[in-house]
């Protein structure tokens, strides 16, 4: 079995995910992956974090971040203008 690439938009994604799910654990005392993960299914609709395309990688990303700051009780930043 071929070793997944340890760069590219999919091991950022992963990533990312695995990171926030570490920041919600340590809060809530759960397993945060899968409900991460679900939520990132449901918004993009992938199966797999190699299906996202590469033009929705910032927009899957802002929306993690956003998400991660609304779990966490953060205020939004102010939109730029």
């Amino acid at each position: 079995a071929e070793a997944a690439p340890r760069s590219g938009p999919a091991f950022d994604l992963a990533r990312l995910v695995r990171r926030i799910a570490h920041g919600l654990a340590a809060r809530t005392r759960r397993n945060e992956y899968a409900g991460i993960y679900s939520g990132l299914y449901r918004q993009f609709g992938i199966s797999s974090y190699r299906n996202m395309p590469r033009g929705r990688l910032s927009e899957a990303t802002e929306w993690l971040e956003r998400w991660h700051g609304d779990i966490m009780g953060e205020p939004e930043p102010p939109p730029d203008i």
